[in-house]
């Protein structure tokens, strides 16, 4: 783990910064640390113990993000299993509305906003490779050859590729407002597919004082300002959801 000062989406140094805290999920599943309450100590009250950080958001291109950049073994730590019966616990614990079983069944707007917006502007998608598409329930419905490229160790809806290879459309959906660092996801896609398509939610940043699994918020400016550095983006759309298809430079 490090502070961070620059702009994830654009690089910008004119960031301002906001006290905030981690959500006490994402402390106890990466640091193995409980919130705990303070005795009282040199005229400070009873309090529990939160772990502080800040929200930083960019002057320039209106990007919202924690301002850490966690290292690979806080990732892998969060990550572990994900959404199965541990990581389901220890989130209930902290969330008890938590739905666990909203994950069970595909998401509506995969078929009726993803595949359209991308069957729009593409045609003859032979081969997709889903990168970061966990299970395969949300892969688009899109190509004769569907894989999955994941690192996470569960039983799929589609094929599961372990390498990268030469394909016609890469989609990365709902991935990038969860990685440290947006720039190494993207570069380690790169010149593999000649079309490549990305989603993150849209969320609200004003007055952000919590920081969950989603640590990078996206305006429509900032996902575009980063996806321009690697690609040619030839289609755009922000509903609920930012959607940016782009071709391979």
């Amino acid at each position: 783990m490090k502070f961070i000062h620059n702009c994830r989406a654009c690089n910008s140094d004119k960031c301002t910064f906001k006290p905030s805290i981690i959500a006490p999920f994402l402390v106890e599943r990466m640091f193995n640390m409980v919130p705990q309450p303070t005795k009282h100590l040199y005229g400070v009250p009873n309090q529990v113990n939160y772990f502080p950080c800040k929200t930083m958001k960019c002057g320039d291109c209106g990007f919202c993000g924690i301002n850490i950049m966690f290292d690979d073994e806080e990732m892998n730590n969060l990550y572990l299993n994900y959404r199965e019966d541990e990581y389901n616990r220890v989130r209930l614990k902290y969330e008890p509305e938590y739905k666990c079983s909203t994950f069970n069944e595909r998401h509506a707007y995969v078929n009726d906003v993803s595949d359209p917006f991308i069957n729009s502007h593409i045609k003859d998608v032979d081969t997709l490779i889903d990168f970061g598409g966990y299970d395969g329930l949300n892969t688009p419905n899109i190509g004769k050859n569907r894989h999955v490229y994941d690192i996470c160790n569960v039983e799929s809806k589609v094929p599961i590729t372990d390498t990268l290879f030469n394909c016609d459309l890469m989609t990365c959906m709902h991935v990038l407002e969860h990685v440290p660092d947006p720039n190494k996801i993207i570069e380690e896609m790169k010149g593999f597919s000649k079309y490549y398509y990305f989603e993150v939610p849209k969320e609200k940043t004003e007055n952000k004082e919590f920081w969950h699994e989603h640590i990078n918020c996206f305006t429509m400016e900032s996902f575009s300002n980063l996806l321009s550095k690697h690609f040619k983006i030839i289609a755009k759309k922000e509903d609920k959801f930012l959607h940016v298809l782009c071709e391979n430079i």
